[in-house]
């Protein structure tokens, strides 16, 4: 994932939440997301350069949003 300034940061999600969210997303869109967890990054599981990782479950919510076209692809 990538936020308007440019940042990088791996979201992870499994079993329940990827059933629930794999029709949703869609490369090269803008959402909005709640209700994730904020996690220490594993480097040797990553090749994004940040500490921190985002997991998300099936309590999840992720709506998509307008592009501002402040992020860049």
């Amino acid at each position: 994932m990538i936020d308007q300034f440019g940042t990088q940061i791996q979201a992870t999600m499994f079993k329940d939440a990827v059933d629930k969210f794999d029709s949703v997303l869609k490369e090269n869109s803008v959402y909005t997301f709640t209700n994730g967890q904020i996690k220490m990054a594993n480097q040797r599981f990553s090749s994004i350069r940040n500490d921190f990782s985002l997991v998300f479950d099936k309590n999840t919510m992720i709506k998509p949003t307008d592009d501002d076209e402040k992020i860049q692809s």
